[in-house]
């Protein structure tokens, strides 16, 4: 008797397995076997805790993960001649999300943007929330791994994220914009100069002129007629600005005269003068006889 035996070659293995690596339990994620044609059979073995795994049919799949691990994966391309013949094995391990470090700055100001984010995992759903909740305004990025808040309110705050049911929070401290406090003159005389300060310390100051030329970086500064900006910064990093604008005040309109007689012969002999400035309202006047001031200040 003669028996022919036919040995066929095995199916090709899938080239990988794509799909989420991070779970998220009792969360529906999609397997696909890559690298085979369309049609393919794959038989997948799916161990979803200790207990003994299950096997499914198909490509792609669904797997609803159900216990705290451990979870895997693998894929055999299975031969449709019949025989069933497996070829090798494409694995994957899973793994269950667990908390996720938020990484930004923990110091901001009232009226700024701050951005935090955690490591981005596909197919996880990002549940931020701000705590307390009036202290800042989402900006953008809920649903994501990163998120923008405009912070509006002084005081401690948090921002947290749920991710699977862990709880991440970031603690930060929220800071007032400082504001300004400046002495500033009204105007000056034409040619004459008068200084703008500030009135506390602050970590930083720029006192810029309208053309946005630095003009200095101390607590103050020597100004004349014009319009000015300074930028202030304090202890804090928190920063603000103001403008302001040093008027140029007219040159008097003044004229001298008497009504007394304005010669006569040298003797002890005075002449009364009258300072005319027309309608112009308070000035207050300093008398010079041949240079020399005489201390009177009346018209």
């Amino acid at each position: 008797a003669q028996w022919t035996i036919v040995v066929s070659d095995l199916p090709a293995r899938p080239t990988a397995i794509a799909g989420p690596t991070m779970i998220c339990p009792n969360t529906a994620f999609t397997y696909e076997a890559t690298g085979l044609p369309v049609g393919a059979r794959i038989l997948w073995t799916v161990r979803d805790g200790p207990g003994a795994p299950n096997t499914i049919v198909g490509n792609p799949i669904n797997i609803t993960w159900t216990s705290s691990g451990p979870y895997s994966l693998t894929a055999v391309q299975v031969s449709t001649d019949g025989q069933n013949c497996p070829s090798d094995t494409a694995f994957l391990s899973v793994m269950e999300v667990m908390p996720l470090p938020i990484s930004g700055i923990d110091r901001h100001c009232t009226e700024v943007v701050g951005y935090f984010e955690v490591k981005k995992i596909p197919n996880i759903t990002y549940n931020w929330s701000i705590v307390p909740a009036d202290a800042g305004e989402f900006q953008g990025g809920l649903g994501s791994n990163g998120i923008r808040i405009y912070w509006q309110k002084p005081g401690p705050a948090s921002v947290v994220l749920e991710v699977c049911g862990h709880v991440s929070t970031f603690p930060i401290n929220v800071y007032d914009r400082p504001v300004p406090q400046l002495t500033i003159p009204a105007g000056v005389c034409p040619g004459a100069t008068d200084t703008a300060k500030l009135d506390v310390d602050y970590f930083r100051s720029f006192w810029y002129d309208d053309n946005e030329l630095l003009l200095d970086d101390t607590s103050f500064l020597v100004v004349g007629p014009g319009s000015y900006v300074v930028f202030l910064e304090d202890f804090n990093g928190c920063k603000a600005s103001e403008e302001f604008t040093v008027a140029e005040y007219p040159v008097p309109n003044l004229s001298l005269s008497t009504a007394d007689p304005t010669g006569f012969c040298n003797n002890s002999l005075t002449v009364t003068m009258q300072a005319l400035t027309g309608v112009q309202g308070n000035y207050t006047y300093e008398w010079f006889q041949d240079g020399v001031a005489l201390g009177v200040n009346a018209n």
